[in-house]
């Protein structure tokens, strides 16, 4: 029997609702520093007050930006998949989002598949 595995280990829930894998925790928690400090940035650049001190720390900075943005959130995606596999969708969805979900590209809304409160349900690995 052959057994389908995901290539990435871990999601990334934006605020937005989009979702993106990740191989390692190291990387997806990089992308939520640089989707904070993009953030402070184009506040900042765009004449925003800003509240951050340049030699604070970044896990500070990010918290602040989690707050008045939206909190990003990792997520083991194989307890995510178990949650959709245990959920109440047509199996035609579950096959599609899985499928999804499986690729080495990740890139699904979870707000157009209706499927945040699926994922919410998950323990958070790192927010």
């Amino acid at each position: 029997m052959n057994y389908i595995t995901a290539v990435n280990d871990y999601v990334v829930l934006m605020p937005s609702g989009e979702l993106r894998g990740y191989e390692s925790l190291e990387s997806a928690r990089g992308t939520i520093y640089e989707y904070d400090l993009n953030n402070i940035l184009e506040n900042v650049h765009s004449g925003g007050e800003s509240y951050y001190d340049m030699y604070s720390q970044m896990n500070d900075a990010g918290i602040i930006q989690g707050v008045e943005n939206g909190e990003c959130q990792i997520y083991h995606l194989e307890d995510c998949i178990e949650k959709i596999r245990d959920s109440a969708m047509f199996q035609d969805e579950k096959d599609e989002i899985i499928s999804k979900l499986l690729q080495r590209d990740i890139n699904i809304n979870v707000y157009d598949y209706g499927i945040y409160d699926l994922i919410s349900e998950a323990d958070v690995e790192w927010a």
